[in-house]
């Protein structure tokens, strides 16, 4: 790896986490606020502004659609007095009972279904909505900024090590200067910044991803045993220096 690939790497993916950080999340925190007191329209349309419209709806098939890495997809095939609809759905037991031919009733927002109603049994959120977008902004924003950070601070790490901007380095070299870019204590506080959240928000937010696991209560606990596994590792260093 040369120093340069990572300042350059790292720099393009801090730039897409902030962008998406600056404008997908408040946007979608601005659509999640707009929904929760919404109503329903005075005339069923797709499309309303500021309410939404629930329509009966028929369920024409169901899949999963299996992916070679990460989450599967799980989609609902509806028929309603709009058209065909196709929206992806939360990982949740009431997709499994679905059967074709079952009447449903499915709740437009901004001409996207957001819910999928069924009588006498759960709610099934779709992937649109503004809640989850909420959730799915905020998973791309933290991934993005923490991985280019790690990747721009671990080349200047790297530019130090090797003295050079563009000599390639052996992953064996740079293995233990990664996050040297300044020196301790400060080096450690900075340490912190970066796997903190990461060790602790990622597994959260993977959770919440595929099993539906509410993220808050999930991000709680991986920041805490993050930050009790982090302070550990600060008291065995301490007493192996002493």
């Amino acid at each position: 790896m040369k120093p340069v690939t990572g300042l350059v790497l790292g720099s393009l993916v801090f730039a897409v986490g902030l962008v998406t950080g600056l404008t997908w999340v408040p946007a979608s925190v601005a659509d999640a606020i707009e929904y929760g007191p919404a109503g329903p329209c005075q005339q069923p349309t797709a499309n309303g502004s500021g309410c939404w419209t629930e329509v009966s709806a028929v369920v024409t098939g169901t899949h999963v659609y299996l992916r070679p890495r990460g989450n599967s997809n799980w989609v609902v095939d509806l028929s309603d007095e709009f058209g065909l609809q196709h929206p992806q759905v939360a990982h949740r037991d009431v997709f499994n009972h679905l059967t074709a031919g079952e009447s449903v009733s499915a709740r437009f927002w901004k001409g996207r279904v957001a819910l999928i109603h069924v009588p006498g049994s759960d709610e099934l959120p779709t992937d649109d909505d503004p809640g989850r977008q909420v959730g799915f902004a905020t998973l791309v924003s933290v991934f993005s900024l923490l991985g280019g950070l790690i990747f721009f601070l671990g080349a200047l790490g790297v530019h130090r090590h090797a003295g050079s901007w563009t000599r390639s380095v052996s992953r064996a070299e740079w293995s233990e200067d990664l996050f040297d870019a300044v020196n301790p204590p400060v080096r450690r506080w900075l340490e912190a910044i970066i796997l903190i959240p990461l060790v602790g928000l990622a597994p959260a937010l993977l959770v919440w991803a595929w099993f539906d696991v509410p993220l808050v209560p999930a991000a709680a606990v991986g920041l805490g045993f993050a930050s009790l596994g982090w302070a550990w590792y600060l008291h065995l260093r301490v007493r192996r220096l002493m």
